[in-house]
């Protein structure tokens, strides 16, 4: 196992997966750290030293999507929708990502800026489920990818769509349970309270 406490000078000699492990170590500590500050409720500073450590992973590997993503979804948590966004673009960015969740969260917190970012929320959106069009598309019998497909209906605001479409799969996949779970966490679905749960 490799050192977190390495200098950072020199971890620029060090491999790509040394790196690698580095950054995970890194976002173990700062979820861990996270976790703690919710549940004893200690003060913000915790919250940020959670987020320099997610910065260090990011550091020491900048492929590493689970940091930043974590990272987006604290900012999230504490209201800071503008660096949430910052954070994902350049995930986005860096990776041309086609993880659906990373571009659904993105367009969530798009929407939670501004009327000024709707459409560009709605279009994100739309980019999430095309990606799971495509992934449909090589595998049209799974039945999660379905029903998240569904979801995205309603983390964009369109809950009876979203009805719409779980019901198509209930009736396509009549004895699995799975699309039955769905509806009712769509029926249940409260959006804000769900970006903000993310992480």
């Amino acid at each position: 196992m490799i050192n977190c406490q390495s200098n950072m000078d020199d971890f620029q000699n060090l491999s790509p997966e040394d790196r690698k492990e580095l950054a995970i170590q890194k976002n173990d500590v700062a979820m861990q750290m996270f976790q703690r500050y919710l549940l004893l409720h200690e003060n913000d500073s915790i919250a940020y030293q959670v987020l320099d450590s997610l910065d260090l992973a990011i550091k020491y590997d900048s492929t590493y999507s689970l940091a930043y993503q974590n990272k987006a979804g604290i900012l999230t948590q504490m209201g800071n929708y503008q660096e949430a966004v910052n954070v994902l673009e350049t995930l986005v960015q860096r990776q041309d990502t086609t993880e659906a969740m990373v571009i659904t969260h993105l367009g969530m917190s798009y929407d939670m800026l501004s009327h000024f970012y709707k459409e560009k929320a709605q279009k994100t959106l739309e980019k999430a489920i095309a990606i799971y069009d495509e992934k449909l598309k090589e595998d049209p019998e799974n039945v999660w990818m379905w029903s998240e497909r569904a979801m995205l209906f309603a983390y964009s605001g369109s809950r009876e769509k979203a009805l719409e479409e779980i019901e198509k799969i209930i009736a396509k996949f009549p004895d699995d349970d799975m699309p039955l779970s769905y509806k009712e966490e769509i029926l249940r679905f409260d959006r804000e309270e769900f970006i903000k749960s993310m992480y």
